[in-house]
């Protein structure tokens, strides 16, 4: 079987994988090639008389493995293994020589050796040990198999789906109004495609054609005008290459130079598309949602759950809420029957309870995705992308071993693609810049994937130019994002967010990676999906941060909440979050909202009411407001305190996500029910803490 596995990666790489054979007696180069030949391993061997030719021929990262004497003109093998494992550091060195004693030995492992071969040589023992060193390249050979092959799969995945119901969208070109939500989908459509071509090997034709096909978008919604009829079929026939060019790429198809001179034709006449005035004006009528999604929701794939997963999810919410009600039945039998002993009814409710918690427990074991599937083609992105800019560019990937829910993964994986190519576009300057700014010729970008409590944080960091706040900000001015007097008032973080508004771009000319203005819209999109948040900070001339914060249940549907009331409506807050909670009375309260500080155990905390983190009247929720209870919240260091009228109980259950009935509501991460009619609003204590702490940075601002 690896005889077999090997002539099979043998046939599929060109050119053929070299043995080099380094020694300064052709005589002795003759026999080890011989030896080699008679093994049959279909590689081919090269040889080298003296160390710098060696150094030269290794310039080849096919070598499959180097045959190094110990004595040599100029040097010895040892030394030479050094220099070698500098240009290749995954190929095994092999030394033969006829003084293999123990202190030579450790000496040439700690330089970089792999093995020992004593002359004379044995023709059995020298198969065996080559045999075994090929068998070590070819088993990296076919890692590297898996992972390309992974990585095309999921990229074909991923470009089918947002491929899907794309004819709607350009016959849409057509019809008697401009709509901006329909160019902008297909913008980000083909944006997405392209930026996971450029991290497959063999996409570059696919990447490129898409590109011809973005700069015709361009022009409708710079000019406001449609293609006319030819224009159309153009499009449509450019989605279909795109379709067949994927299943080329999926069934490893060969394209043909015909094929290709097919394409470069099909690219030309794009450019040369003539376009139309719309025969009316824009309406300004709404777009359904139905209309303007990014082809995120499909059933089945790599990173996306099955619509049958979210109703097991539901129906398991569902029966907690079930097990809830029991359990006050079960309470209310015995208030009302003082005290009645109802063990049978009990131990049915803890039966009841064990089963729920491994019934959506299993459930959300399958949904898990780990994350490092898809972070495995990062390097290959940032390789591509700073190839084609001609720039150096490291990386570092910290904590990719973590599992999430696949609509996180999904997010995540398309976030990612849209900031790293900024990163490495925008972000990271060309060589002879940095050199000039006193910094390393190599760019440094550095991607961390970390778990909190409750949410996946992620963070990707730079050391390149940063962002220019000026520079933003009169592009916001210019767009009429921002009112010119509220300018002064306005937080860091306030004009870095200008760079999610849908077309915002600084960027001077597009290229091929970036500066359409569309893929920091995309980010945005996908993080607002999960009710996440996305924050940016930058220092020009240092660098840029972006930190992506998704709520998310890794292990368990069921969560604890501390059930507060507040003006008439139920608030649960996660009791995970809660340090401490403290009686007060009104008076004490009115000397507390005075100075906008608590003391907590001899620290000053900020404090807020529930119906100032909402943004209620404040005159008129501080009259009606009757405080009797401050919850102590904590995340990540920073503590918080925060008033409400009353707490009236704890409770385990199931969050309901915000939909298109009831929309997401800022602070808020969904709903839980409390009865069968009733219900309380679920408190997400991260934005709490960013809305309140960002207040109080603006207050420090207008200070200063």
């Amino acid at each position: 079987m690896r005889e077999e596995a090997w002539k099979n990666i043998m046939e599929k790489i060109e050119p053929k994988p070299k043995i080099l054979v380094v020694d300064d007696e052709e005589d002795v180069r003759e026999v080890i090639c011989d030896y080699i030949e008679d093994i049959d391993l279909g590689v081919q061997t090269i040889v080298a008389s003296n160390i710098e030719e060696a150094i030269v021929k290794t310039k080849d990262d096919e070598v499959a493995l180097i045959l190094v004497d110990y004595s040599m003109p100029g040097g010895n093998g040892i030394e030479l293994s050094k220099r070698l494992k500098k240009i290749l550091p995954d190929t095994n060195i092999i030394m033969i020589t006829g003084r293999a004693d123990k202190q030579l030995v450790i000496d040439g492992m700690r330089k970089g050796l792999n093995d020992f071969i004593e002359k004379p040589l044995d023709p059995n023992l020298f198969k065996k040990i080559i045999t075994g060193h090929v068998n070590d390249f070819i088993a990296k050979k076919e890692e590297e198999a898996r992972e390309l092959l992974l990585i095309k799969k999921s990229f074909i995945e991923e470009s089918l789906d947002l491929f899907d119901n794309t004819d709607n969208y350009i016959l849409r070109l057509e019809e008697e109004y401009y709509e901006d939500e329909v160019v902008n989908n297909l913008f980000r459509r083909l944006h997405t495609i392209k930026g996971g071509a450029l991290a497959v090997e063999g996409c570059e034709i696919l990447a490129k054609l898409v590109h011809v096909w973005e700069t015709c978008l361009q022009k409708i919604k710079k000019d406001k005008k449609r293609p006319n009829a030819d224009g159309i079929s153009l499009f449509l026939d450019a989605k279909d290459n795109c379709l067949k060019l994927l299943s080329m790429l999926d069934s490893n198809e060969k394209i043909s130079s015909g094929y290709i001179k097919d394409l470069d034709k099909l690219e030309a006449n794009l450019r040369k598309v003539t376009y139309i005035d719309y025969p009316k004006e824009h309406p300004r009528k709404k777009i359904k949602a139905a209309d303007i999604t990014l082809g995120l929701d499909i059933d089945d794939g790599l990173f996306v759950s099955n619509p049958k997963l979210d109703s097991l999810l539901n129906l398991t919410g569902d029966l907690v809420n079930l097990k809830n009600n029991f359990k006050a039945l079960i309470q209310n039998r015995i208030k009302e029957d003082n005290g009645k002993d109802y063990n049978d009814l009990e131990d049915l409710y803890d039966n009841m309870n064990k089963i729920t918690d491994r019934f959506q427990s299993k459930i959300m074991e399958i949904r898990q995705f780990n994350l490092a599937k898809f972070l495995n083609r990062i390097p290959r992105l940032i390789r591509t992308v700073a190839h084609d800019l001609g720039k150096l560019i490291k990386y570092e990937i910290k904590g990719a071993d973590i599992s999430v829910d696949r609509n996180v993964a999904k997010a995540l994986n398309l976030s990612l693609t849209h900031i790293l190519r900024n990163s490495c576009d925008h972000g990271i300057e060309n060589t002879e810049e940095r050199k000039s700014l006193g910094k390393p010729p190599s760019g440094n970008i550095v991607l961390e994937v970390k778990e909190s409590k409750d949410d996946i944080i992620v963070k990707v960091q730079d050391d390149g130019k940063g962002m220019d706040k000026d520079l933003i900000l009169a592009k916001a001015i210019k767009n009429e994002l921002v009112e010119p007097i509220k300018i002064n008032h306005l937080t860091d973080q306030e004009i870095f967010d200008f760079v999610f508004h849908p077309g915002f771009s600084t960027a001077e000319e597009v290229t091929s990676v970036s500066g359409r203005g569309v893929g920091m819209d995309v980010v945005k999109n996908h993080i607002d999906k999960l009710h996440g948040e996305i924050h940016i900070n930058s220092e020009k001339g240092k660098g840029t941060e972006i930190t992506i914060r998704i709520p998310v249940q890794k292990t368990l549907l069921v969560e604890k909440f501390m059930i507060g009331a507040h003006q008439g409506e139920f608030i649960a807050f996660p009791s995970k979050s809660i340090i401490a909670v403290e009686n007060i009375d009104k008076e004490i309260a009115k000397s507390i909202f005075s100075n906008g500080k608590y003391n907590f155990k001899g620290d000053d905390i900020p404090i807020t009411s529930y119906s100032d983190f909402l943004d209620l009247n404040e005159a008129e929720s501080k009259k009606a407001l009757t405080p009797k209870v401050i919850l102590i919240l904590e995340e990540e260091g920073e503590k918080l305190a925060i008033v409400i009228e009353e707490i009236n109980r704890q409770l385990e259950t199931v969050v309901r996500p915000f939909n298109k009935i009831l929309p997401k509501i800022p602070g808020f991460r969904g709903t839980c029910y409390l009865t069968d009619e009733t219900f309380a609003f679920v408190i997400s204590a991260s934005e709490l803490f960013t809305k309140i702490f960002s207040i109080k940075e603006k207050g420090k601002n207008k200070a200063a």
